[in-house]
């Protein structure tokens, strides 16, 4: 229910506010060619109910439905599917679920696909911000049901029903998001992309001075903008002076406190409690250094608040710094698609397990569920993964999860002889 409101005013929403875009298409698609605005096509959506999806007409209204020019522009730009909003209005279809599917695609996986039409079909799936060119495979199975392409697609919408909740949903929208309107890569996307591997390289091989520069605009932003707070916002040609004859000082004993705390070696990615522990350390040492060494050079003229102020801006735009990539890895990553893994131990050792596939996209695979003896754990979640049950209940838990695998996280078990 939770779900249906969220799509209802969401599109509501999406087409009072694309309507001039939905306008300005009409008007070219009718000028360029002839035929209707809209195609009608027809798929099953939920429980194996046949319904018509929406979509710009991209091709040429005769027999040879060529596609057209500006059919070609609208499939470019991810666009030509946004009539899709009126079934998602009509509650034929969902922001985020698996594709419309064929008839002749059911026909073929008739198994898979009681599973896949359990849910309502989504204008955005898991398949279409995982696979590079999606757009372009995405319509691969309506020209050829048997295409290579479709047996990808069958399994991870089989895993977005599996695994579905709305934070998954939040997930995927955004990662569509990126690749869409920002042309940022999906954080879902393929591992091995040409390209991506070469920026990574570049990165790692210049991580040190860019380490070294992040800090260094960091600490002259945040002192000049302890400035501007301190005089709101009015800073005099004095009070400029005394910034400029003290930036060096303050930019040196910053930086070698951080490099002295080692702050400049960790990796950013794994930033944790104890980094933030070590950064507000090092962000607080570098201030009364610099306290001191103004103090002994008997710089009258710089405000004592400047030291509070500057102190706290820093530490917070470095701790957002370092945490930056962490939630964003949290707010996107995903290994859906992959092995599905029964974890048994919900202990410290299955923690950090399942944290580490959920949040490392190099694992094959991912966490659906645990197994743990503790009454206490029981239907609770340990990074949005369910306790299903207890050793006991193995057999009826692995019926319902389905796992490809089963792994013992238990430190203290013993080999049996």
């Amino acid at each position: 229910m939770a779900k249906r409101c969220f799509d209802f005013f969401s599109a509501l929403l999406g087409l009072i506010l694309l309507s001039p875009l939905f306008f300005m298409i009409s008007l070219v698609i009718k000028s360029s060619s002839s035929g209707p605005v809209l195609l009608r096509q027809k798929r099953l959506g939920k429980g194996h109910r046949p319904f018509y999806v929406y979509k710009f007409r991209t091709i040429t209204a005769d027999s040879a439905h060529r596609t057209t020019p500006i059919g070609k522009r609208l499939k470019h730009l991810k666009i030509d599917g946004l009539p899709q909003l009126l079934n998602v209005l009509k509650g034929e279809m969902s922001l985020v679920g698996p594709r419309p599917a064929l008839p002749d695609e059911v026909a073929l996986f008739k198994k898979e696909y009681e599973i896949i039409l359990q849910v309502l079909p989504g204008i955005i799936d898991l398949y279409s911000v995982t696979v590079v060119d999606a757009v372009a495979k995405i319509d691969a199975p309506e020209k050829d049901p048997s295409s290579s392409v479709l047996p990808k697609k069958i399994k991870l919408a089989k895993s977005y029903v599996q695994e579905r909740s709305f934070i998954l949903d939040l997930k995927i929208l955004f990662a569509g998001f990126l690749n869409a309107f920002l042309s940022f890569p999906s954080p879902f996307e393929e591992k091995d992309v040409p390209g991506k591997k070469k920026i990574k390289v570049l990165i790692a091989d210049f991580r040190a001075i860019i380490i070294f520069l992040t800090h260094l605009m960091a600490i002259v932003f945040c002192n000049y903008a302890a400035f501007w707070l301190r005089f709101d916002g009015e800073i005099s040609s004095t009070t400029f002076t005394v910034f400029l004859t003290a930036i060096p000082l303050v930019v040196l004993t910053r930086l070698g406190t951080l490099y002295g705390f080692g702050l400049n070696r960790g990796l950013w990615r794994y930033a944790g409690l104890r980094d933030l522990l070590s950064l507000g350390w090092a962000v607080m040492t570098s201030s009364l250094l610099i306290w001191g060494a103004i103090t002994a050079l008997s710089w009258q003229r710089y405000p004592r608040s400047i030291y509070l102020i500057d102190a706290f801006l820093l530490l917070l735009v470095l701790s957002v710094l370092r945490s930056a990539k962490r939630v964003f890895t949290i707010l996107t990553q995903t290994n859906i698609g992959g092995r599905r893994v029964l974890i048994v131990g919900a202990g410290n050792a299955g923690e950090m397990i399942a944290r580490d596939m959920k949040q490392d996209r190099r694992y094959p695979c991912y966490p659906t569920a645990f197994i743990d003896d503790d009454p206490k754990k029981q239907s609770k979640k340990i990074h949005n993964v369910p306790v299903r049950g207890t050793s006991a209940e193995i057999e009826r838990v692995v019926s319902t999860v389905q796992p490809d695998e089963i792994l013992i996280a238990i430190p203290s078990a013993t080999p049996i002889e």
